[in-house]
């Protein structure tokens, strides 16, 4: 276990593009956001924090985490990049001297404790600002961001998440392969077709 990393599981959207609470859907067993909190557990990482904000209540009612990791941000209609600074701000409130945060998405089921654990690894091997995921020629989350960009996130704001910020550190990045890994669920059928997938 790294104390020194803690996870943050970024479910704060209201899913616009399907009518059920997408971090309720049934997945495995568990909810969607239940199953990736669980994976995100079971990872070498120190603690792991969920942020909400739509349907914050009705969600927090049914996830496992303790409430004192759960942050709810008021302004989560201000996009994914506001949710992520209002999380890592929340973070660094809890546990000021963290090295680094990783950065996972709700609505990625996939993703499991070993792909995190080598975002992790290649981080402490490297010492590079960010340890990212590959997948479609993009660099995305899940992704590992070193306390020296933590100022630059804590200010990020608008829809594209920490994709400006990927973007600009391109030469203190490392990534991983994360194909098999990596499914956004945005709409219904996108859900169905992936647990049909996963058997």
């Amino acid at each position: 276990m790294n104390k020194d990393i803690a996870i943050l599981i970024m479910a704060a959207g209201a899913s616009t593009r399907m009518e059920p609470v997408k971090q309720l859907l049934a997945w495995k067993g568990n909810t969607m956001l239940e199953h990736v909190y669980q994976r995100c557990r079971a990872s070498r990482a120190g603690q792991t924090y969920i942020v909400l904000g739509a349907y914050a209540e009705k969600i927090k009612g049914n996830c496992t985490a303790p409430s004192a990791d759960i942050f709810i941000n008021p302004n989560w209609r201000k996009g994914l990049g506001n949710s992520i600074a209002f999380g890592v701000n929340s973070v660094l409130g809890v546990q000021p001297g963290l090295k680094g945060i990783l950065i996972v998405l709700g609505d990625q089921p996939r993703v499991n404790a070993d792909h995190l654990d080598k975002l992790i690894s290649l981080w402490e091997m490297k010492g590079v600002a960010v340890a990212a995921t590959q997948y479609r020629e993009k660099t995305g989350v899940p992704a590992l961001f070193d306390r020296k960009l933590f100022d630059e996130i804590r200010v990020l704001d608008g829809p594209r998440g920490a994709q400006p910020l990927l973007s600009n550190t391109l030469k203190d990045i490392e990534t991983i392969d994360g194909r098999e890994y990596i499914a956004d669920i945005d709409t219904l059928e996108d859900y169905e077709r992936l647990r049909k997938e996963q058997g």
